[in-house]
């Protein structure tokens, strides 16, 4: 759709200046720049498709009507794009994103994005890419359990994890290289200990006679979503 585009604005331009038409000397400047790409995150929690918006900003001068295609890729490769009109949507657009196995989590690319734009007086038309660029996340769903046992003075925090997995259709195991035994402390949360968890587990030992309130989180990473665990008293 973009080369299509490109040749009718080309040609349309060519048919103009062969009639004859001068552009007047004073004629506007005629500029469109995408200026900013933002989208929002997406969390996977089953094997399907997911929308996210995906918003542009952009300056223009001298400018009648315009149209924008923006590629969104993962990895280099082209996964969908979005398009913006001025006869249209101006700022979002939906994009849908297809996950089908774990390579697909990570961060996906907004842009370079093609600019077709018709000027307000004159025949000076815009037509070329612009390479501004944003990013958003593909994440999978991540649950966190904790478990708590007392003996004596001695509490034992025992963690899993586990997050969706595409390759296999379902949660699996799950060991992420940081993850935080916490403790309530007042209104807020305090940090027992950092852990790596190791084949979807993690257990920590703490002294205290005081029954208490804890907590286990992961946090989140490029291809994964931060999760809490529920609160266990103990």
């Amino acid at each position: 759709m973009k080369s299509l585009m490109r040749i009718l604005l080309s040609a349309l331009a060519s048919i103009v200046l062969v009639a004859g038409a001068v552009v007047p000397a004073h004629a506007a400047s005629v500029s469109f720049d995408v200026t900013k790409l933002t989208a929002k995150d997406i969390v996977v929690k089953s094997w399907d498709c997911y929308n996210t918006t995906v918003t542009m900003s952009h300056k223009k001068s001298g400018v009648r009507s315009w149209d924008v295609y923006t590629d969104i890729t993962k990895s280099g490769a082209v996964v969908d794009y979005v398009d913006y009109s001025s006869s249209g949507n101006t700022k979002t657009a939906k994009s849908t994103i297809c996950p089908w196995s774990n390579s697909d989590y990570g961060t996906y690319r907004i842009g370079p994005s093609s600019i077709f734009a018709a000027p307000s007086r004159g025949y000076t038309y815009v037509d070329r890419d612009d390479f501004t660029k944003g990013t958003f996340n593909v994440r999978a769903h991540v649950k966190s359990g904790l478990s708590a046992k007392r003996s004596g003075s001695k509490v034992t925090l025992t963690a899993t994890a586990k997050r969706y997995s595409l390759d296999k259709w379902g949660y699996a195991t799950y060991s992420p290289k940081k993850a935080k035994f916490q403790v309530k402390s007042g209104s807020s949360w305090k940090t027992l200990k950092t852990v790596t968890l190791k084949k979807g587990k993690a257990t920590y030992t703490t002294k205290t006679s005081k029954k208490k309130s804890y907590r286990f989180v992961t946090v989140k990473t490029s291809t994964s979503a931060a999760s809490t665990s529920k609160t266990v008293k103990k």
